[in-house]
């Protein structure tokens, strides 16, 4: 397969002259302003966030075990192994000159799978947004569209491999939708998604996710292993059938996409260490964008066809993101602390005797909704919901609340 790769140190980034913009300005003191077009929250002192425009509904939700989501996982990869076997039987049994023919066939029919679980996500996610789906079920019917596009993407590369193996030539177009098949919309990586999957098969403890966004974006956030990870697909912003605008600048097109990308990651370029990496992939006019820095880590998909990113992983130590305010409420008993970032960010919920200062173990509630436990060290790490929010505190039969932001 044909894929693009470059490593750009940032010093030849800074040698390049940046392609012009309309990014907004943003004043110092405003950490959640939100550029409509580009549909980015500006944080100040670390990385911005993939955000889409509004956010209609957000809800918290526990992944607990599921026996009859785990078995259906099971069934979909049982599917998925026969249909590799009824494919590697064909293959070995065909002569040379329809192997091609083969491989083409199964493309088609990719295709189309790829085409049915797109309408389901972009189906799902309006569902959502407007109240029909719970958020349970919602990220049920989500993971189960995740191991699909898993498996389907396993298919694609297994067919890739086998197709190098052809002793005939294999026209180069065949060769590039392969590659470009493994880069649709709902194939793409959703390590927040991976974690509930998980949970529900019972293969790890479970994890409480926010889900937040609107009928055309969504944005998933947890906190895990002292990690805090945040996903957001904004659907209206991958174009892939729209001519690659990077194409078409002076530059190459990876050093237009970069570019691109230090305007939408300011603070992450000015910040990274080793400079940042990007990969094309195909004729997709889809490129990822990684950026590490001092207390993370971004991935960023942006499309050719409209220049913005549509597709985002950040991975932090949820530490090293700056607060941008603090409330503190006290009564005889609790003494509770609450230290947000930003909208879907990291937040720090912690629970003290007010008297000697001793960590509580409480439960917390955001909105009413229970998302953990404070434990031993009196701390509980959690997504900050957009818009004003209130956290309870219970330990025993005393109560605290705080109001935020």
């Amino acid at each position: 397969m044909r894929w693009k790769f470059a490593l750009v140190a940032l010093a030849l980034l800074a040698a390049l002259a940046v392609v012009a913009g309309t990014a907004t300005a943003v004043a110092p003191d405003d950490a959640r302003a939100v550029d409509a077009e580009f549909r980015m929250t500006d944080v100040q002192n670390t990385t911005n966030y993939l955000s889409p425009e509004t956010t209609e509904r957000a809800s918290y939700v526990r992944g607990d075990v599921d026996v009859t989501a785990a078995a259906g996982a099971s069934a979909q990869r049982l599917r998925a192994d026969h249909e590799r076997r009824v494919f590697e039987t064909r293959f070995a049994a065909a002569p040379e000159t329809e192997r091609v023919d083969l491989v083409r066939e199964t493309a088609d029919g990719v295709e189309a799978r790829l085409a049915r679980l797109d309408a389901r996500h972009a189906a799902l996610l309006a569902a959502y947004s407007n109240g029909t789906l719970s958020a349970e079920t919602t990220m049920r019917r989500l993971v189960r569209l995740s191991v699909e596009a898993e498996l389907t993407r396993e298919r694609l590369e297994h067919v890739s491999e086998r197709a190098d193996d052809i002793d005939e030539s294999v026209p180069v177009t065949l060769e590039t939708r392969l590659t470009d098949l493994q880069t649709d919309l709902v194939t793409l990586p959703n390590p927040v998604v991976d974690r509930v999957e998980a949970g529900v098969a019972g293969e790890r403890d479970p994890v409480v996710v926010y889900a937040g966004g609107d009928r055309t974006g969504v944005v998933l956030g947890t906190v895990d292993d002292g990690d805090f990870v945040r996903t957001a697909t904004v659907r209206d912003d991958y174009a892939p059938d729209q001519p690659d605008q990077f194409e078409q600048a002076e530059d190459r097109d990876v050093i237009a996409a970069l570019q691109r990308g230090e305007q939408l990651y300011p603070w992450a370029y000015e910040n990274d260490i080793g400079g940042p990496q990007i990969r094309g992939f195909g004729n997709t006019g889809v490129y990822l964008i990684r950026v590490n820095y001092a207390h993370g880590e971004l991935q960023t998909y942006i499309s050719g066809g409209t220049t913005n990113a549509f597709h985002e992983i950040q991975t932090q130590n949820p530490e090293g993101v700056p607060v941008s305010d603090t409330s503190v409420r006290t009564t005889d008993s609790l003494n509770l602390t609450v230290e947000t970032t930003t909208g879907s960010g990291p937040m720090r919920v912690s629970l003290v005797q007010p008297s000697t200062g001793a960590p509580l173990d409480g439960t917390v509630r955001v909105d009413g909704t229970v998302v953990g436990r404070t434990g031993e060290d009196g701390t509980l790490w959690t997504v900050q919901p957009a818009g004003q929010f209130r956290v309870n505190a219970t330990d025993g039969p005393n109560s605290v609340a705080v109001s935020g932001p």
